[in-house]
């Protein structure tokens, strides 16, 4: 890795609930949907997203929108709220929330009872503004609004005056003014070609566990995985104990452990939620704990958010086959893994119809890939990646990013001369060197034994020690030169 990539080892930022500064909208707990939306007589319109979900963030201003002209200031007939999942994951297993952002009503015209899911909208008209508005004026049933009734009545969120917009539209404003807060500390960015593949590899963990404690249920019913997504899972938690280079010991008992659950169900086809959720307590990965599983944020070491370190773990998976004795069907089991974890396991709606529709209809060659080409795998999910951030930014009207890897990070992976503009070796040599290391491949984990015992050094203190080290360093040679600086744009 060249000295002009930057290792940003900063306090982590959590993008947090969407709605906490809304006007229009309330910011709800499981509770208080049972309790104030389901067992009401007035009509609701509930939005159940994901804090690290892209899509929600595009999504929330039009939401807060559609309430803002249904129910200014919360006035209407009809009252809007939102559910961040990720913090109660098990109701929304519960009420069968499959993919965010999920829009459900409850209490309108022709609704019987009251229900705890409530009922879906045709997704192509809730995500159209005009739309969406117009099937809420004609469906909602005509009530009297009364703000003081007991039925429609429902604590404000504290909100001041210097802080009335939506969440989701200043959330992207905070996060650069934190990074660039973070900007001013030299000491951060001071290179450490050793730890960059270790950090990749703690990122890769933590979206692995918070994957499997957050995804694993969103194609289940009644609390239980059955049919594809259960045998999808299986062959997932298979791979990864064969392949994954962190954690393997724990993989390999947790793969065990769920094949055996499912053995033991009453019908031996099932995997209930509260089984598989027995197997995730206490069991973290290597250098990770359990707890990352819940709260991720505290546990990234270079990326910022869920979807970096996702991709982080295709890559340190892409990598890892490359670097080990892989099967002669180790390419198409790498893609193949890759697709069947977007299509049952990840809960991000729209990104996951793009990145379908993007593998099936053989997007950048895929599909002229053959079946034992790992070099070739890793490619595509590095061309795929770089295709996503490309797009991300134009529906969110950013400037155009810089491609991975920047230029003045690895000089020899661009080639002006090639159509893609990149030099397909030197990028394969790079990705290697960023999401790998000889040392995985050992049947001992990195710091492993006696040195990670019951947490006797957890990654926050070698990470400690590493940014001293880094400190150090940056201070003996400041009176040669100024700190060098880089881009690592790869974190959408």
């Amino acid at each position: 890795m060249r000295a002009g990539s930057l290792l940003v080892l900063a306090l982590p930022v959590s993008l947090g609930q969407l709605f906490k500064s809304s006007r229009n909208v309330y910011e709800l707990d499981a509770q208080r949907v049972e309790a104030e939306v389901a067992e009401s007589r007035s009509p609701w319109v509930m939005m159940y997203y994901a804090d690290w979900c892209p899509h929600c963030h595009h999504y929330a201003p039009i939401f807060e929108r559609i309430a803002g002209q249904i129910s200014p200031l919360h006035q209407g007939a009809v009252s809007f709220g939102a559910v961040n999942c990720p913090d109660f994951t098990a109701f929304c297993t519960k009420i069968q929330i499959q993919g965010y952002p999920t829009v459900r009503t409850y209490h309108f015209t022709g609704d019987v009872g009251a229900s705890l899911a409530g009922k879906t909208p045709d997704r192509h008209i809730v995500h159209s503004e005009a739309q969406f508005t117009a099937w809420i004026t004609r469906n909602a049933p005509v009530v009297e609004s009364n703000a003081s009734s007991e039925q429609t009545k429902v604590q404000e969120p504290s909100v001041s005056n210097s802080s009335q917009e939506l969440r989701g539209q200043n959330t992207r404003g905070a996060l650069k003014a934190k990074e660039a807060e973070e900007l001013q500390k030299p000491w951060a960015h001071e290179v450490l070609p050793d730890a960059m593949a270790a950090m990749r590899l703690a990122d890769a963990e933590v979206a692995l566990l918070y994957s499997l404690r957050q995804g694993t249920f969103l194609k289940g019913s009644n609390g239980e995985l059955k049919g594809d997504s259960l045998v999808e899972l299986l062959r997932w938690l298979d791979y990864l104990a064969r392949t994954f280079p962190g954690g393997r010991k724990q993989l390999r008992q947790l793969a065990e452990a769920t094949h055996q659950a499912v053995s033991m169900s009453s019908a031996g086809n099932a995997l209930s939620a509260e089984a598989f959720g027995k197997l995730l307590d206490n069991r973290g990965l290597d250098r990770i704990p359990a707890e990352a599983g819940h709260k991720p944020e505290a546990y990234w070491r270079k990326c910022r958010s869920y979807t970096c370190s996702l991709w982080t773990l295709f890559h340190v998976l892409s990598v890892s086959e490359a670097k080990s004795a892989a099967p002669e069907t180790a390419g198409q089991d790498l893609l193949a893994r890759m697709r069947g974890f977007v299509a049952f396991f990840f809960g991000c709606d729209y990104c996951r119809d793009h990145f379908l529709e993007a593998f099936d209809s053989c997007k950048l060659g895929r599909c002229k890939l053959s079946a034992e080409d790992v070099s070739g795998a890793a490619l595509w999910i590095w061309q795929m990646h770089n295709d996503v951030t490309l797009r991300v930014a134009a529906e969110n009207f950013r400037p155009i990013p810089t491609l991975w890897p920047p230029e003045e990070d690895c000089p020899e992976c661009w080639d002006k001369k090639s159509p893609s503009g990149f030099n397909s070796a030197a990028v394969l040599a790079h990705l290697s060197a960023e999401y790998g290391s000889a040392e995985w491949h050992e049947d001992t984990p990195w710091l492993s034994g006696a040195w990670t015992a019951h947490g006797a050094v957890p990654l926050a203190l070698v990470s400690a020690l590493m940014l001293a080290f880094g400190a150090f360093k940056l201070m003996s040679r400041s009176s040669h030169e100024p700190a060098a600086r880089g881009k690592d744009t790869k974190g959408s």
